[in-house]
């Protein structure tokens, strides 16, 4: 079953308190959600605005910072980079010609579930789609239990049920109107799917110590909200897998961090799994008082660490 990412046809303008958390409100100005139709080195036109862009920088679902010169850029299996994925612009307050503030790229991901199809010792595919790691802009984190835990790639074998998030190759350049689409197409290969994340059955985690992992870390907008909605959950196992987990467990220590840098801490307690008692699962959801949205969200159990951005999650903006 393939997932497609949600896409927004029309440009959202809508005034900061609807977008954006709280605490942030009385220092931005509008926020414009829609696709970028054009990036440049230092702005990104979208729906036919252009958005100038103080040093160049947008921030990713991988990484804060990113040069906005390289979301152009070829990745491989897809032309012209992330161009025509939707964008969250917040403007610098003013009346004069926009300016970002802030600027996230979603890249559109896209979220694949299905059963392995290759054989043993072949290329990885998925109901006959062929899989491959992201790499460069968004590097690929391993193969992965449904647990979050890395996990030998050859423990990944036929009929296995998968989940990946990633994107898919174009097969050709979209801006193209002539009839060259079919080279296009032969020459760029079948399409395939470039996983970012992969999780896969129950296999077992290769690091022989405690670890903790974040298994989903998002930001909910809304219209009207008061504060930033924030949504973490994540697993723990000890390093000795052979017997249960004990009943009492020490909490996850989730750290947030802004891209300004400005930390929360949050302690979450953990549950011993009922259906797999030698993991452990915490989560914590809900109005929370973030302080900005995309976020670092950094979880510390037993001398471990695990750490993953908070994605903004664009269907829930009102």
């Amino acid at each position: 079953m393939v997932h497609h990412p949600i896409r927004r046809q029309a440009l959202v303008l809508t005034l900061l308190c609807g977008a954006l958390p709280a605490v942030a409100q009385s220092t931005g100005g509008p926020v414009l959600q829609g696709p970028a139709d054009e990036i440049e080195d230092r702005s990104i036109m979208v729906m036919g605005q252009t958005v100038q862009l103080p040093g160049g920088l947008v921030d990713t679902p991988a990484a804060f910072g990113v040069s906005g010169k390289l979301l152009k850029d070829d990745v491989p299996g897809r032309k012209k980079g992330f161009r025509n994925s939707t964008v969250v612009i917040q403007l610098a307050p003013g009346n004069g010609a926009p300016v970002a503030q802030s600027a996230y790229a979603s890249l559109d991901l896209a979220t694949v579930t299905g059963l392995v199809t290759s054989a043993a010792g072949s290329p990885l595919a998925v109901n006959g789609l062929p899989v491959r790691p992201s790499t460069g802009l968004l590097p690929a984190d391993g193969y992965r239990n449904l647990y979050g835990f890395e996990i030998a790639p050859a423990s990944v074998t036929r009929g296995m049920a998968v989940t990946m998030t990633g994107y898919f190759t174009t097969g050709h350049d979209d801006d193209d109107d002539d009839d060259d689409d079919d080279d296009d197409r032969r020459k760029d290969g079948p399409r395939s799917f470039y996983f970012h994340r992969l999780m896969v059955g129950d296999g077992a985690p290769i690091q022989p110590k405690a670890e903790v992992s974040i298994t989903r870390a998002r930001c909910r907008l809304h219209a009207g909200a008061t504060g930033g909605e924030l949504e973490v959950q994540g697993w723990v196992h000890a390093a000795d897998m052979t017997n249960p987990l004990p009943e009492t467990l020490p909490v996850v220590k989730l750290t947030l961090t802004t891209p300004a840098g400005v930390p929360q801490l949050v302690d979450v307690p953990v549950a011993r799994d009922p259906a797999n008692p030698r993991y452990g699962r915490y989560r914590v959801a809900g109005a929370r008082d973030i302080a900005a949205c995309p976020l670092t969200v950094t979880a510390a159990w037993e001398g471990d660490l695990d750490e993953r951005i908070a994605t903004v999650d664009l269907g829930a903006v009102d």
